[in-house]
């Protein structure tokens, strides 16, 4: 069984959740990791959609997230994922992969 969302720092840097979908494509980025006191690790990340799944990469650099969170286990804590969706609004939904292989939903986002 995954741990609670709150075992996971995350952040949503772009696209701002309030602006539609203007054109096919999309480009979320941010940050995540897990605290480390109950030893979980994220290795991945995807959006949930109703009719599908996308994954994204996880593990680049993010020097200003381990400035500003000490106890962020690596600078190596930000993610991307590109897609394409129809323009107009779409609610996601935000996943990590943990290293024991589960899926942790986090939140749904809506762009």
């Amino acid at each position: 069984m995954p741990p609670p969302s709150r075992s996971i720092a995350w952040h949503v840097d772009s696209p701002a959740t309030e602006d539609p979908v203007q054109s096919t494509g999309i480009c979320c980025r941010g940050w995540a990791y897990a605290h480390d006191t109950e030893g979980i690790r994220i290795v991945g990340i995807r959006l949930k959609r109703a009719s599908s799944t996308i994954e994204g990469v996880y593990g680049f650099a993010r020097p200003d997230v381990k400035a500003a969170y000490p106890d962020a286990p690596t600078g190596n804590v930000g993610w991307e994922i590109r897609t394409l969706l129809p323009a107009g609004r779409h609610s996601l939904g935000l996943e990590f992969l943990l290293a024991t292989g589960d899926w942790l939903h986090v939140a749904d986002i809506s762009v």
